[in-house]
């Protein structure tokens, strides 16, 4: 195992974190000492040197493209962790490899067309107690983007319109899907996984920084949640 593993745990620099999102998924990601890590998206290279500084036992990173995957496998010991790229609408887990401790993906989801197959996929790869963490853009955000009521309003019916919505300079990458919380939390109850934590960003957020999207209100959503 390379040193910069065996380093106490150290939060992520805040520099590029302005809403604290990223720190409150660290916090939701709990003691990673001696644990198997899988990282579904590969979204914050921050995260995985984290997981590593934290004394992760292994780490498996699943990727949608190269560019992503890249990003990764420069902080990576070959000893410790290796990374694939996969689709993510197609991936069906681990192929058969031990299950891990800890699943984390950081602003991927909701990116993914087949939000189900991927919760079982995931589920099947956790131990039983073992901890999935994910945060994505708060359904308030995803929303208003592309709302048929225009920039900045959103009315009850572009809410519960769910499905695609425009890539923005704020949503980059593929097109990213609007789904509802109560989407979120029926999947994730359907495929064995119990809401442990939940944030909004309520606490602590930073109103100076800008949106995820047209007007004011939530910009992401981080879960928790356990393998039943």
């Amino acid at each position: 195992m390379s040193s910069s593993t065996t380093e106490s745990a150290r939060p992520p620099s805040t520099d590029d974190d302005p809403t604290g999102e990223r720190r409150l998924l660290v916090a939701f990601l709990g003691d990673l000492r001696g644990r198997a890590v899988l990282d579904v998206g590969c979204g914050d290279p921050a995260v995985t040197a984290y997981a590593l500084r934290g004394g992760a036992h292994s780490y498996v990173g699943v990727a949608p493209d190269e560019e992503r995957a890249e990003r990764v496998r420069r902080l990576l010991d070959p000893n410790v962790g290796h990374v694939r790229v996969r689709d993510l609408n197609r991936w069906s887990g681990r192929d058969g490899s031990p299950r891990v401790d800890v699943v984390v993906s950081r602003h991927a989801l909701h990116q993914v067309r087949n939000l189900p197959r991927l919760l079982a996929a995931v589920q099947h790869d956790l131990v039983p107690g073992g901890r999935l963490v994910f945060s994505v853009p708060h359904p308030m955000a995803t929303a208003v983007v592309g709302s048929a009521h225009g920039r900045g309003w959103l009315r009850t019916a572009d809410y519960f319109r769910e499905g695609e919505r425009p890539t923005t300079e704020a949503l980059p990458g593929p097109a990213p899907r609007h789904r509802t919380l109560e989407t979120y939390l029926r999947e994730l109850r359907l495929n064995g996984l119990r809401l442990d934590e939940f944030s909004e960003g309520l606490a602590g957020m930073d109103h100076t920084a800008g949106p995820c999207g047209p007007g004011d209100g939530p910009r992401w959503a981080a879960f928790r949640c356990v393998r039943v």
